[in-house]
């Protein structure tokens, strides 16, 4: 466990990859929402989880994109589909 825990931490900080990583707390600060939303994408695959299994970091980057793809305003179809999303329990 140890040997995977050093082989992630030294992967995000190796040449060729994306080195600017956030924190959770860092992340929902960006993205002007809560933490919640950021492990939401995180569980959906719209974010890549980096990081150890006690430390959450994301991407900056891929962070910035999600937020440019994100609507500005849902279509009243769009919050009932949430609405009876969440009443499911999902």
């Amino acid at each position: 466990m140890v040997r995977r825990v050093i082989r992630e931490e030294m992967g995000a900080s190796a040449p060729g990859r994306d080195v600017d990583l956030l924190t959770l707390a860092e992340a929902a600060t960006l993205a002007r929402n809560g933490g919640a939303t950021i492990q939401l994408w995180l569980r959906r695959g719209v974010l890549t989880r980096y990081g150890t299994t006690r430390r959450i970091l994301v991407s900056r980057r891929q962070l910035m994109d999600v937020l440019r793809q994100e609507p500005t305003e849902l279509s009243d179809a769009a919050i009932e589909a949430q609405a009876a999303q969440y009443a499911r329990g999902g």
